[in-house]
């Protein structure tokens, strides 16, 4: 979200603009209490200005100009910073990797080294910052002073406890391995260092960042140190060792899912369906961050799905599916690093009554039949194109004139996507398959020269290929006619009962399985099936072999008009 409630003004007492903010109510809880430090560069004759500030729940500061255009300037620049600040309150925990929190800590380095490099005041005020880290770290004092450059003054607190003997002093006081100062003393400039690059992360990188922050606190104390004794303003060979920091990205669910859309080029209706999955994901958590999701996150949502009536096999083949999908391709594509669904799992059991049957012959029969006495092409057509090829409806509704065509002698149906952003299954669903001599007798062929081309089944192209294709209409148009004609046992689906029933059917006449999956457009089920081919005249002798169940003698040829 963007900041708006910013304004600047002028105080009656004051010719300086004043920078006034309110933190955003869903942001208090996080930001109050934080350090921020604003850095306004010098611009338009004014000069340089930096500052440390604790974040409460309205931000005000001068920006120590009088020029509207200045104050303008640098209102801009601190509601860019606060931006990341808030921000980051809403991301999940941050991945970190060593060389992140080196990069980060460099960040430290270089606010005191740009601070006071040019005046670096006494060599005893670096000495008596050192001297502190050293005993926070070394675990002998615990009421250290919080290290903010600027405003604490390490040199004073030292000479007041110490004396003049500093080192004797500190090493007087006994070591522990409890170290209950690091907070007070680095917490507030590792929140800085965090809310800088708006980074959240979790309690155990916190501490690792806040140990780097410490030492790049010491080295650069011994640079300035170095600078004050003997006026040493060469080459900082120190800065060199702290690399940059390049960032990190946060994504969001909806991300993870557009960069496997982008890559996988999925069909419409997997689109639709992922993008229900997702949102109910996010209405779950509560939030859309993806590296905040936790494999116990995983578990809940699971839980609740199966409480709210989905079956086992819904959750596990669509949600979790969809889940696990999506972050293995955010951690295959180096995006995230784990996948919390990964390990998560279903025991999903078939019930008894509740699997897919395939229509009897009787019921073919009659299906047949009917179809054969229609006039609309996508009822006449397609149930008859079905039976007699056991291709999905799907792929026949999808057929254009100019893929039915003749190949080495061989009428076949070129089965691919449509031309116009159309889909298959999988990369098995493209081949070819013959067409079986009843279709020729009951005029199929004359029917396609009529079309003359483009697509058979419907009219208007499909435009966008990230809307709904046509031919799902024609699919679902189908079915439910089925329905209305008598065919009603929810068991067999309406359109892949066909489907069903000629593999049956293909059994019977003694086509082998391989043959027939590769008819079909099945997948392969083992490496030497990629590699085995058939000829189009021995797929189409396979083909004709398969019986079509009929009542009664083929009709007139009927062509059927264009359907509207």
């Amino acid at each position: 979200m963007s900041i708006r409630m910013t304004y600047l003004y002028k105080r009656s007492d004051s010719g300086h603009w004043q920078f006034r903010m309110r933190v955003p109510k869903q942001h208090l809880d996080s930001a109050v209490g934080k350090l921020a430090i604003f850095d306004f560069p010098a611009f338009r004759g004014a000069k340089a200005h930096s500052f440390t500030y604790l974040i409460n729940g309205t931000i005000k500061f001068s920006v120590k100009t009088d020029d509207r255009l200045v104050a303008e300037s640098r209102d801009s620049l601190a509601r860019a910073y606060l931006q990341k600040v808030f921000d980051s309150s809403g991301k999940g925990p941050t991945s970190l990797t060593n060389k992140d929190l080196v990069a980060l800590a460099g960040a430290v380095y270089r606010l005191f080294k740009d601070k006071f490099e040019a005046d670096p005041g006494s060599p005893e005020k670096w000495a008596a910052l050192k001297g502190y880290n050293r005993a926070v770290r070394e675990g002998r004092i615990s009421d250290a002073p919080p290290l903010l450059p600027g405003q604490s003054d390490d040199e004073a607190a030292a000479l007041a406890r110490f004396g003049e003997g500093l080192t004797d002093g500190i090493n007087a006081l006994p070591p522990s391995t409890i170290k209950v100062d690091l907070e007070h003393r680095f917490g507030l400039l590792t929140n800085w260092v965090l809310l800088s690059e708006g980074l959240n992360v979790d309690e155990a990188t916190r501490t690792k960042l806040m140990i780097k922050v410490a030492n790049a606190s010491t080295l650069v104390a011994e640079t300035l140190k170095r600078t004050a004794a003997d006026d040493d303003y060469s080459d900082d060979l120190v800065l060199k060792r702290f690399p940059t920091f390049t960032g990190t990205t946060h994504y969001t669910l909806d991300d993870l899912f557009e960069r496997w859309q982008k890559d996988s080029k999925p069909s419409f209706s997997t689109v639709t369906t992922w993008k229900g999955v997702i949102k109910s994901l996010k209405a779950h958590l509560g939030h859309d961050s993806a590296s905040r999701v936790t494999s116990e996150n995983i578990v809940a949502w699971k839980d609740m799905l199966i409480d709210r009536g989905l079956t086992a096999k819904t959750v596990s083949h669509t949600y979790l599916a969809c889940v696990k999908c999506l972050y293995n391709h955010a951690r295959d594509n180096k995006r995230l690093k784990t996948n919390p669904a990964e390990e998560i799992k279903m025991t999903v059991k078939r019930k008894a009554g509740t699997k897919r049957l395939p229509y009897t012959d009787e019921e073919v029969c009659r299906l047949v039949d009917l179809a054969a006495g229609q006039r609309l092409p996508i009822r006449r057509w397609l149930p008859l194109l079905a039976a007699t090829t056991g291709a999905r409806i799907g792929e026949l509704a999808q057929l254009w004139a100019e893929r039915v065509k003749s190949v080495n002698g061989v009428i076949v149906l070129d089965i691919q996507p449509a031309e116009d952003f159309g889909s298959l299954k999988n990369e098995g669903s493209e081949r070819p398959v013959p067409l079986h001599p009843l279709m020729i007798d009951l005029g199929f062929l004359e029917f396609v020269k009529k079309r003359g081309e483009g697509p058979l089944f419907y009219q208007k192209l499909c435009r966008d290929p990230e809307k709904k294709h046509p031919y799902k209409g024609v699919t679902n148009h189908l079915a439910k006619w089925i329905r209305t004609q008598g065919f009603n046992d929810t068991r067999k689906d309406p359109n892949h009962a066909l489907r069903h029933w000629w593999k049956t059917a293909a059994s019977r006449v003694g086509i082998q399985d391989s043959m027939a999956d590769g008819i079909q457009g099945h997948s392969p089920d083992s490496v030497a099936s990629v590699y085995r081919h058939f000829d189009l005249r021995t797929l189409a002798k396979a083909v004709a072999s398969i019986p079509i169940p009929r009542a009664e003698a083929p009709p007139d040829r009927l062509e059927g008009d264009r359907p509207s």
